[in-house]
């Protein structure tokens, strides 16, 4: 987070997964510094602004230290986040080199969107 050089790459990288992934939207929690970030289909231009700050102690974080902990490269889970106001699907995928932990970065999907998509999905397998 604070070298300058390291953010342009990562504030580049995920403007990509911005403007790829289906629900324009992706999040970066850090585990260093707790710090988190996000994104969705109302910003056009990605900026790395810290939206919350992760408390093992906040009901609301709770995910991210769970996912932290599992040896698992990624997971999913719907949860209502009150601060972003939104009920998704969230794609978890656990930042490593080696024996290293970085964080968690991934994608929501909302959970409507998702559901009507399945349905879809499997009435046409039909």
């Amino acid at each position: 987070e604070d070298d300058p050089n390291i953010a342009a790459q990562a504030r580049n990288e995920l403007q990509k997964y911005h403007d790829n992934f289906m629900a324009h939207s992706y999040f970066i929690g850090l585990l260093k510094s707790k710090h988190f970030f996000y994104a969705d289909d109302k910003v056009q231009e990605v900026k790395l602004n810290v939206v919350d700050t992760l408390s093992e102690e906040d009901n609301d974080d709770i995910w991210f230290f769970k996912t932290m902990q599992d040896n698992a490269p990624y997971n999913l889970n719907v949860d209502h986040n009150v601060q972003l106001g939104v009920t998704n699907l969230w794609i978890n995928y656990v930042m490593r080199s080696g024996d290293k932990t970085y964080g968690v970065v991934g994608t929501g999907v909302q959970l409507s969107q998702f559901i009507n998509d399945f349905i879809k999905f499997v009435e046409n397998k039909q």
